[in-house]
């Protein structure tokens, strides 16, 4: 009878990822402990956050230890095995300072990190003064050597006991179950669509949000927009201000500190609590239908709604795009994000929005397809309290529909 053989070097690959997400794990637990704020947050929503945070972790892990489980392909030798041990212990030693700085920036502005630190980099010097004044640099090196001198010792033990167990022929097949396990856990959902930042932001919490992320991560999915910037031009801002401000209707008009503000007084006595419901139709553009063709009735059916309804004619989405348009629409700010799409943006999540104050009403959002689908998923649990998502796979015997809403055919 042949006996089953498992190979020890993919064992230790398996060990090596998951020691390091029980590492970043702890990390989280610390940054628990250190952060938390002095209200009470749900219990129930600080384990969905380190549950979703173990899910990031597990991703970074594998991430990394990806290129050992290659060379542990390739036959043993010493001299490798010294190179590829240093490697790691220089990139653990980044990974580490990463985690460093997340914490001194999570104290500073109450964010995890991310890559709009990189504007510092204009005042290098200002802020190396500043750092070597407000943190322990000196001893916080120290730390740095001794973690990466017992993480090259914990990698070149790995690396012996990986090839320590031999067998008298070459087993490769272990590499096929570690690429999917390691898929598996890059991927990080059960689902069309991986793992992203806006599964962190599930509820309106700040800090909740906070625990969930992980920097790492983080620094990765905010780098394009740092990179591209805000687009904003306080000039020429500026230049056109008296024209947008009338357009808008603002009454305190300030050009130097850029004022928009518009104070509408709210309605007294007699309101109705209606029931709401907004329907995005995202394929029709204001532009073909009656409400903007006078001598051609497009849209009669919809214009007859409008007629016996409130059309409201000064909101719109000032660009063309899904995306842009549920940012819009919940926020009731033009989406002008100079990279991809507002809803995209990790920072920008954190917005007020007018359905907040809409007390005592349940609020539901529904959607055909998954709101993964353009990270939209971060700015509407985020930004709206209490908000009950209805999306594929929580539908009863529903087939699945790759789109933002649903079909108009199911529509109509």
């Amino acid at each position: 009878m042949t006996k089953f053989y498992i190979p020890s070097r993919f064992l230790a690959f398996l060990a090596f990822a998951f020691f390091n997400a029980f590492i970043f794990t702890v990390l989280r637990i610390i940054f628990y402990f250190v952060n938390a704020p002095e209200q009470i947050v749900s219990a129930k929503l600080v384990l969905r956050a380190f549950l979703v945070g173990a899910r990031f972790d597990l991703r970074i892990a594998f991430l990394f230890a990806l290129p050992l489980g290659i060379l542990f392909l390739l036959p043993y030798k010493k001299r490798r095995k010294k190179i590829f041990s240093i490697i790691y212990a220089l990139a653990f030693a980044v990974v580490t300072v990463i985690y460093f700085i997340d914490f001194g920036y999570y104290a500073y502005l109450k964010e995890r990190l991310n890559a709009y630190i990189i504007e510092l980099a204009s005042n290098t010097l200002t802020s190396l003064e500043m750092v070597w004044q407000t943190y322990p640099v000196l001893k916080g090196f120290f730390a740095l050597c001794i973690i990466a001198a017992l993480y090259y010792f914990f990698v070149s033990k790995l690396f012996v006991w990986a090839y320590s167990r031999t067998s008298p022929k070459k087993h490769y097949w272990y590499a096929l179950p570690a690429l999917l396990i390691a898929a598996a856990f890059v991927h990080g959902r059960v689902s069309q669509y991986p793992l992203r930042w806006s599964n962190a932001y599930f509820s309106s919490d700040n800090f909740v949000s906070s625990l969930a992320l992980n920097p790492v991560q983080n620094l990765f999915d905010t780098y394009t927009f740092a990179k591209k910037g805000s687009g904003f031009n306080k000039e020429e801002t500026r230049k056109y201000y008296d024209i947008v401000a009338d357009y808008l209707g603002v009454t305190d008009k300030d050009k130097e500190r850029l004022n928009f503000v518009r104070n509408i007084p709210p309605a007294r006595g007699g309101v109705k609590n209606y029931n709401v419901v907004i329907i995005l139709t995202e394929s029709l553009s204001y532009d073909k239908t009656s409400f903007a063709i006078g001598e051609i009735d497009t849209t009669p059916n919809a214009f007859a709604l409008a007629k016996r309804g409130v059309l409201f004619e000064n909101f719109f989405t000032p660009t063309t795009g899904t995306a842009r348009g549920v940012f819009t629409s919940v926020t009731g700010l033009p989406d002008t994000s100079a990279a991809k799409t507002s809803s995209r943006n990790p920072t920008i999540v954190n917005q007020h929005s007018l359905i907040n104050d809409l007390k005592g009403y349940n609020k539901f959002y529904f959607i055909g397809g998954s709101t993964n689908w353009g990270n939209v998923r971060g700015l509407l649990q985020h930004t709206i309290e209490g908000l009950k998502i209805f999306e594929e796979g929580t539908y009863e015997g529903q087939n699945r529909t790759d789109v933002w809403g649903i079909s108009d055919l199911d529509m109509f």
